[in-house]
């Protein structure tokens, strides 16, 4: 007996309940287990300060970051940085420009300005009254492996810094030294999950506090800091001002990183909103 006829009719079987599955409806519970949807990375990061070994008061700061395809999404749920923001409010960092916008969704307008600018937006030391910088130097160690961090790697480094500022007004001239010397686990892993890391670790985590013009100079004397995201740091500074000394403490820490499904809308400026430069702001409170 030849084994072709039934093979001619198991194909032509095959075929026919195949074209049945495929034209049967799709239930709506299948449907949307066959949808992509859009994950992104998300932690918690914390900054917790002290000065002469007492909490700061109102100077505690908790937010809620989110990173997509190279977009940083921050909102903040504690601390001053409200003032910036305001109710519901966000920021949005973009590695592909290294931009910065502030989302004020209570004023349904959006300041705009380099990611760079973020002490000037802030209020920050140093934005407003002139500065002399002197007497720069960043050392790096290397202290090996770092705890892991969410089952990635890091490592250990320490990052000794020094600067001198002169503060001169037509009443007022002050030098203020600091020292710091900042404890970090920094890891490369994490890094390399969204290139948004990188760009939320150079222009924020490592930046906040800093005048733009002292970052700028301490970052041209660095010399072998790891690349990575602090996901840990302990930053202890001396800062001397004529006869007045301050101590302060200051731990910085991520936690609770996750993926978690995000509405991606939220990672651009909103349709309407009134847009203002920061650079136009600033050449409008010049004299």
């Amino acid at each position: 007996m030849s084994w072709r006829p039934f093979r001619r009719w198991f194909n032509a079987r095959a075929g026919i309940l195949a074209g049945v599955i495929c034209s049967a409806p799709v239930s709506a519970a299948g449907a949307q287990a066959s949808a992509v949807v859009p994950q992104a990375w998300a932690f918690t990061w914390s900054i917790t300060p002290t000065a002469n070994e007492r909490p700061v008061n109102g100077g505690a700061v908790i937010l809620d970051v989110a990173i997509w395809r190279g977009s940083v999404r921050i909102s903040v749920r504690e601390g001053p940085m409200r003032l910036l923001t305001g109710d519901g409010g966000t920021l949005l960092l973009k590695a592909t420009d290294s931009t910065l916008a502030v989302i004020k969704p209570a004023k349904r307008e959006v300041l705009t300005a380099a990611a760079s600018d973020l002490g000037a937006l802030m209020g920050g030391p140093g934005n407003a009254i002139p500065l002399g910088i002197s007497d720069v130097s960043s050392v790096t160690r290397i202290r090996g492996d770092g705890a892991r961090a969410f089952g990635y790697r890091t490592r250990r480094v320490e990052l000794a810094q020094r600067y001198t500022l002169t503060v001169s007004t037509p009443t007022v001239r002050r030098t203020i030294q600091t020292q710091q010397t900042h404890d970090i686990d920094i890891s490369s892993d994490i890094a390399r999950l969204d290139p948004g890391f990188g760009i939320f670790a150079d222009q924020f985590a490592r930046s906040l506090g800093l005048p733009g013009a002292v970052r700028a100079r301490l970052r041209a004397v660095e010399r072998s800091v790891p690349y990575g995201v602090p996901v840990r740091t302990t930053t202890a500074a001396v800062t001397v001002s004529g006869s007045d000394t301050l101590r302060t403490t200051t731990r910085v820490e991520m936690t609770a990183l996750r993926r978690e499904a995000i509405d991606t809308t939220t990672f651009v400026i909103p349709a309407g909103y009134r847009i203002t430069e920061m650079s136009r702001l600033q050449q409008q409170r010049k004299p």
